[in-house]
């Protein structure tokens, strides 16, 4: 939150975390919206005023080393 300055920020919790919401807004002071998309967990922040997505999503991770691994062929010899 920091980060955007006065930008707004956006930032988004799966939906699977709804119900600790309330506890999670007492803990950070921010508002936090719940995703419409199910991304594992983790969260993902959006700062539209500069096109900037924050994404530290669970499903985007394990996408990243899926493709590392694909790429590397498993063995990690290129």
């Amino acid at each position: 939150v920091h980060y955007a300055g006065e930008d707004p920020v956006v930032i988004y919790i799966n939906p699977s975390d709804e119900k600790k919401r309330s506890d999670l807004e007492d803990a950070t002071r921010v508002h936090l919206t719940v995703s419409a998309e199910d991304f594992i967990g983790g969260v993902r922040a959006v700062i539209r005023s500069r096109n900037i997505l924050i994404d530290n999503s669970f499903k985007t991770q394990l996408r990243n080393e899926y493709d590392k691994f694909m790429f590397l062929g498993g063995d990690g010899i290129a």
